[in-house]
């Protein structure tokens, strides 16, 4: 078997013909080479259990950090429209995720049962190799490896890079003389920059998840704002007829003044030389590439002079070099958590001084990072870090948060939801089944089987309670052709639905309306909506039927008692807590839930970010007037 840590463009025929051959796995494929059904895209399940996946996550920060440490930090300075911007931390994520990778591909070669196994090197792991440690190497590198087929995986892995960073070039010269001949669209007072650019936010409605909810007009004008988005519909100004900038990555050259972009030209004309060059090493290579990224926003930063750059820690692990350059241009960046889910467990043992640590959350470039609460800011601070500042602020999630402090009786008329005076309203927030892959290894429980114990539990409680409903807000779209749900959990969707005391939200609504609207909030182990319903002193139930959640996070395991291990237990916690909801309190009490909270709980916390981000460009005002007056 020949395991291959990535397959791309310029790799696949390698490996198609090779799959002809022998059995060929790849780590990860380029979509839409996935099609390809000669080259199996790992499923992890099938050579290491759950609990390895999690240690051997954690392992990889270790032994990531003996390896990276090695390389100077100045290695990685580079040249960015004159100004020297140093990339070492973004440079380190891919570093870090280069090691797991090889990490788990190294077990699995190991564990794999076939007479011949093969891992296959990339350009980065035989760079790692000679520039971290030398050729003596660290036991990470001694992995069972067939070298001719490694040396020419590496030599097309650099011509992939290479074409990568040679296409990005020419789509900026594409944009660049798009930006040339549009309507200039620079007069705005721009401030802030929020970095969303998710599809699941681009409506303006307030009843859904929406790009919007960091606008209120006092602390945050939507004349000061400008919102980067997905979709070509949503990069002109005035998207949804609302009357806020929005624009497109595509777009950044049109939001620049004309001389701007004129003295943007040498730059680009000089990078094809840079693009070139770069093929001479592997850190070359990837220099460019965080160059030609952050050269993309030059000229718009330029020209807008925004004082706050904001992003979600979703991006942590790949986040956008240019932040670097920002921070250089004298930008606050901040970036905020939509979830608090550091909360893995292992399933039947612990290792000794096993710290539950995720590559992913290493070196984050942002100067402030904002944590639901102080149990994800201990987390974040457990890793390696560079300059970054770590507080705890509170749930914050991209909807309408108002609709938490709302009565049920209001939400229900507000969202046209069924309302009775008796009925009990049990608010469940699934995770749908995923793809198979890395994730089906090391991150939630997303076994097939374990949803389908969770969603038949479920579906039991209208037996059990006729006084209750099921709120069921889906994480993602229920349509048969998206994938994300099996047909046995569609069909228990479908006999909730049918009973009259089921109502299926709509998976882009507003998620703090479910919240609001609970009188109990289930989810599993441990899922970020029950731990915003903690927050405003919901509550919460962590359902786990197959009672493996045994080991969690050093400080989840405060939290085991708000786990129910099966139907029977369940059951019981349900009656508990809305016969008496004061029990449910007595018992945070007892365990002290401090740790999984915001600041001030039973507060909007969005109200507090606005105050953060409008506070934070009124002290960069200060700064840059400070530095002009003294210049003068």
């Amino acid at each position: 078997m020949i395991f291959v840590p990535h397959v791309h463009m310029v790799n696949l025929p390698l490996y198609y013909v090779l799959s002809f051959f022998d059995t060929v796995e790849a780590y990860e494929v380029d979509p839409p080479l996935n099609r390809c059904k000669r080259i199996r895209i790992l499923n992890f399940l099938d050579y290491i259990d759950w609990d390895e996946g999690i240690i051997t996550r954690s392992e990889a920060v270790k032994t990531a950090g003996e390896i990276v440490r090695r390389i100077p930090d100045e290695v990685w300075d580079t040249p960015v429209c004159r100004r020297k911007i140093g990339f070492a931390d973004r440079a380190k994520q891919d570093l870090y995720k280069e090691i797991e990778k090889f990490l788990y591909l190294a077990k699995i070669v190991r564990r794999c049962k076939a007479p011949r196994a093969y891992v296959v090197h990339s350009l980065v792991f035989r760079y790692l190799r000679r520039h971290a440690c030398g050729h003596a190497g660290h036991p990470f590198f001694d992995v069972t490896t067939h070298r001719v087929l490694s040396a020419i995986n590496a030599f097309l892995d650099r011509v992939y890079f290479i074409s990568v960073n040679a296409f990005f070039l020419l789509r900026l010269w594409a944009e660049y003389i798009r930006g040339l001949c549009a309507p200039a669209d620079n007069g705005h007072e721009i401030r802030y920059i929020y970095d969303g650019d998710n599809p699941l936010e681009v409506s303006t409605d307030k009843g859904k998840l929406t790009f919007t909810w960091i606008v209120d007009g006092r602390h945050i004008k939507k004349e000061n704002i400008l919102f980067l988005l997905p979709g070509m519909r949503y990069k002109k100004p005035g998207a949804g007829g609302a009357g806020f900038h929005t624009a497109g990555l595509a777009d950044l050259y049109r939001l620049a003044d004309r001389r701007r972009l004129v003295a943007h030209l040498p730059a680009l004309l000089a990078s094809w030389g840079r693009v070139i060059v770069s093929s001479l090493s592997c850190k070359n290579i990837l220099r460019t590439g965080y160059m030609l990224r952050s050269m993309r926003w030059a000229p718009c930063v330029d020209t807008l002079r925004p004082k706050v750059y904001l992003y979600t820690l979703g991006n942590a692990g790949i986040e956008n070099p240019a932040i670097a350059y920002f921070k250089a241009m004298g930008m606050k960046t901040i970036s905020w958590s939509y979830s608090s889910s550091v909360g893995r467990f292992l399933t039947g043992r612990k290792p000794e001084g096993f710290d539950f640590r995720d590559r992913r959350v290493c070196y984050l470039m942002t100067d402030l990072a904002l944590g639901w609460n102080n149990n994800f800011r201990d987390f974040l601070l457990e890793h390696p870090q560079g300059r970054v500042r770590v507080e705890t602020l509170g749930p914050l999630m991209s909807g309408d948060e108002d609709a938490a402090g709302l009565t049920k009786k209001e939400l229900c008329r507000r969202e046209g939801i069924p309302y009775r005076d008796e009925w009990k309203y049990l608010a469940v927030f699934d995770t749908p089944v995923l793809f198979p892959g890395i994730y089906s290894a090391v991150n939630f429980p997303i076994y097939t089987e374990y949803k389908h114990s969770f969603m038949k539990d479920i579906r039991r409680l209208l037996d059990d309670y006729p006084d209750c409903v099921i709120v069921l807000k889906p994480k993602r779209s229920l349509k048969r052709q998206e994938g994300f749900y099996t047909d046995e959990i569609a069909r228990i969707i479908d006999e909730m639905r049918e009973s009259g005391r089921a109502i299926i939200l709509d998976y882009k609504i507003n998620p703090w309306v479910p919240i609001g609207l609970a009188d109990v909030c289930i989810s599993q182990p441990f899922g970020s909506p029950n731990m915003a319903a903690l927050h405003y002193g919901k509550p919460v139930i962590f359902h786990d039927p197959w009672n493996i959640a045994r080991y969690p996070r050093y400080k989840y395991d405060r939290l085991l008692p708000l786990i129910s291990r099966d139907y029977e237990d369940l059951k019981a916690k349900v009656a508990a807590y809305l016969g008496d909801p004061r029990r449910f309190k007595q018992l945070c009490d007892t365990i002290d839930i401090t740790d999984y909270v915001g600041i001030a709980p039973g507060t909007n916390s969005t109200r507090k970010f606005r105050e953060v981000l409008k506070k934070t460009a009124e002290e960069n005002d200060k700064r840059e007037n400070g530095i002009c007056h003294a210049a003068n």
